[in-house]
């Protein structure tokens, strides 16, 4: 994966919630992401994970999506990017500490440790809380109600500067406001002369237009 995603980089995202109280109950959604994650043995337990972290299940299974096709897969490589939701190691481990600090109720459905990467289940709320603490830095920002499209900029590019594409003109140049690079946009399909509207129509081409603008936050 690109830059700073939960794949390949520790974004630092495991902090606090912002104050406000934690959610309940399943998250419905609607689309050919959701129809695939929920296709998964998992994915009506995904799908509860992202409304328990306030989340939409549309959200979450775009997110399994772009990383995996909502494939359990390992790490490979020689890096720890692994599950469903494609998160490292630290990453992880911060999320999924968040997620049951948000909220306690988890901690006895999910598996402990690091073993819990490769539950899909497990993974779901740290990635859940992951986009939830994207999108609360991306209102922050200023931008009140995000998108799929918006926060998976964070969620791919981390939190340095995946805000800054998420707020980016489409003519923009990715390269220069990420520093990734030509390999790296290579592996991606996307060279350094590629735009942040190039990248954002990949996203839009993978997910379809109205996942892609499906708000983040329940």
């Amino acid at each position: 994966m690109l830059g700073g995603s939960p794949g390949s980089v520790d974004t630092g995202n495991g902090g606090g919630d912002g104050g406000t109280s934690a959610g309940g109950g399943s998250s419905g959604g609607s689309g050919d992401a959701y129809n695939t994650m929920m296709a998964q043995s998992w994915g009506s337990a995904a799908a509860d994970a992202a409304g328990a972290m306030g989340v939409s299940a549309t959200a979450l299974a775009a997110t399994c999506v772009m990383e995996s096709n909502c494939q359990n897969v390992g790490a490979s490589g020689g890096g720890t990017a692994s599950g469903a939701f494609q998160m490292i190691n630290t990453t992880y481990t911060a999320d999924i500490n968040g997620a049951v600090a948000y909220d306690p109720a988890i901690s006895g459905s999910i598996v402990s440790g690091l073993g819990g990467q490769m539950d899909p289940t497990t993974e779901a709320y740290a990635a859940s809380y992951e986009l939830r603490t994207d999108a609360l830095a991306l209102q922050s920002d200023g931008i009140t109600d995000p998108t799929v499209l918006q926060t998976r900029a964070v969620y791919q590019f981390g939190g340095s500067v995946g805000p800054d594409v998420a707020a980016a003109q489409d003519s923009a140049n990715l390269a220069q406001i990420t520093g990734l690079s030509a390999a790296s946009l290579a592996a991606n399909g996307l060279t350094t002369s590629s735009t942040v509207g190039q990248w954002r129509q990949t996203i839009i081409n993978k997910l379809g237009s109205a996942t892609a603008n499906q708000t983040v936050l329940q």
